[in-house]
């Protein structure tokens, strides 16, 4: 079912049959780079017990972006999938990505010490069903959320979110995210915390950004968004944000 493409002290790492990937490997430093040549055909998908301190580093060669496709046939949206993985001190660049998700973990536990993410066509990150401890967190020119979170509990140390399309963060669907401290330029919304969500934002830095805080409640079966703000981040954006009838913003 699998073909394992890494091979260290008895580690591995098994990507799906089906994936078509150049790959260029350097086994004594745990480092895989990987070029997509063909985005229909193109996807990386990770399973299992991931080597720790690995370095993973994505490109795309593609130039035309209007032809991106959604999803593969299993309906995976990302370039990059962490599926059922189990991660440690990760290290992943992604650049020039042309899927919905540059890099998706789905029911993936561990923790990442940096994701570096640039020019991607739709979202940045997006993480689902899974629990994971972040150090550093950098997104450069997303067309949609630079991040994008749901279902499952997330911690950052420090992000770096620049030209996002729509949202620099996205928390939904009965998520947790603590989040140490964010620095967020020229993007329309800081944070949107909707459907049962709670966020907890510690320090944090705009530059031309509209709008810090919208918390709401999107989908019927969930109820508002929480958000819980450090008082001077409280000052900093207390005239730029709203939140719905189900939802809150508080100080702690």
């Amino acid at each position: 079912k699998f073909k394992i493409v890494l091979e260290n002290t008895n580690e591995k790492i098994q990507i799906d049959e089906n994936t078509t990937v150049f790959l260029k490997i350097k086994k004594t430093v745990k480092t895989i780079y990987v070029n997509l040549k063909d985005n229909n055909t193109s996807r990386l998908v990770i399973h299992g017990k991931v080597p720790a301190n690995i370095n993973i580093f994505v490109t795309s060669e593609l130039q035309e972006k209007k032809n991106y496709i959604i999803h593969d046939e299993n309906s995976l949206t990302g370039c990059l999938t962490f599926l059922d993985a189990n991660l440690e001190n990760l290290n992943l660049t992604i650049e020039n990505s042309q899927c919905e998700d540059s890099v998706n973990f789905i029911r993936t536990v561990g923790s990442i010490n940096s994701i570096k993410v640039k020019n991607s066509s739709s979202d940045a990150i997006d993480m689902d069903f899974s629990n994971l401890k972040v150090k550093s967190v950098e997104v450069n020119n997303s067309l949609n959320d630079c991040l994008d979170l749901s279902f499952g509990e997330y911690f950052f140390e420090k992000i770096i979110l620049d030209n996002c399309g729509d949202k620099a963060v996205s928390v939904g669907e009965k998520s947790k995210a603590v989040i140490g401290i964010s620095e967020i330029s020229n993007s329309r919304l800081a944070a949107a915390t909707k459907d049962s969500s709670v966020s907890y934002f510690q320090t944090l830095f705009l530059n031309n950004v509209d709008l810090c805080f919208d918390n709401y409640k999107k989908k019927q079966e969930f109820d508002g968004g929480l958000t819980f703000l450090k008082n001077s981040v409280f000052e900093k954006c207390k005239d730029k944000m709203k939140f719905d009838a189900n939802s809150k913003i508080e100080i702690y």
